[in-house]
């Protein structure tokens, strides 16, 4: 649900780009719409665009395998409620391969809409917007490399200011998941200076809450490590073998040390430049 609330909010802020590579062009006026159903459902996007056609857009960052069903429902009621057929598209975010039906072929029924999946949406169209919710959501697309496509979006975060800067560093953490990205971006970003504080991150935050459910799990200690692995992998990139060699030879109170420690330090090295307690 993370990733599916922050692709909302960059959209409904505006992408233009994004509208324009999808519809071929933009929302005049979005409409809140609730079908009555017996499960209630709230379509993600309903538009007059600015011809006067009528659009639906959904988003996805999985597998829905009753996708088509649920667009036809759509379909059924928006119809009903605005007189007009919309047109539909669904824009699949997801990591994994792309296997939703977009159509139902029955003996007495025949019903068809788009999906769309954002990996064969040109990326560098969506990078050179205007628009930072397109730039973003071009790090998600066919963008070149993945390192080059965020080097280029954080380029123009940094010059933000200081709190909205805060709000976009947490809307790429929280897309960053979709695409692996996350060791990238935090490369990136301590090449540009640009601090991802885990203590005001709320993705770094989920991140660690899960790990310290896992940790019960696994095990006290080694829960504790793989957490203390996983905040400096997502905040420094790949961790090196040497690195990977002093964590392992901790014990519980140099743990208790690193978890505070990894909070507050900007570089890997500035995280081992002391001794651990051990």
């Amino acid at each position: 649900m993370r990733y599916d609330t922050t692709l909302k909010e960059m959209l409904q802020a505006g992408a233009p780009r994004l509208w324009e590579l999808l519809l071929g062009e933009q929302p005049r006026e979005f409409l809140t719409v609730e079908l009555p159903s017996v499960k209630m459902r709230k379509p993600d996007f309903v538009a007059w665009l600015e011809s006067g056609a009528f659009a639906h857009l959904e988003m996805q960052s999985d597998n829905d395998d009753e996708m088509e069903w649920r667009e036809l429902e759509y379909y059924h009621w928006l119809n009903r409620l605005y007189g007009v057929p919309p047109l539909q598209i669904v824009l699949y975010f997801g990591s994994e391969t792309l296997r939703m039906r977009h159509f139902i072929a029955h003996p007495t029924l025949h019903f068809r809409y788009t999906i769309i999946d954002i990996r064969n949406v040109k990326g560098e169209a969506l990078l050179t917007s205007g628009s930072l919710s397109d730039q973003v959501l071009g790090m998600l697309s066919d963008a070149q490399t993945q390192a080059e496509a965020v080097r280029r979006v954080l380029s123009h975060i940094k010059e933000l200011p200081d709190n909205e800067k805060h709000d976009w560093l947490e809307r790429i953490m929280a897309l960053a998941g979709l695409r692996g990205a996350e060791p990238v971006i935090a490369e990136e970003a301590n090449k540009m200076s640009i601090s991802l504080d885990i203590r005001n991150n709320k993705f770094f935050q989920e991140a660690f809450h899960y790990g310290r459910e896992e940790g019960h799990m696994k095990g006290h200690t080694e829960g504790q490590l793989a957490v203390v692995e996983d905040v400096l992998e997502t905040r420094f990139g790949a961790l090196p073998d040497w690195a990977r060699q002093k964590l392992s030879s901790l014990d519980q109170a140099a743990l208790a040390d690193a978890r505070k420690r990894m909070l507050t330090a900007t570089t890997l090295e500035n995280f081992f430049a002391e001794p651990l307690v051990n």
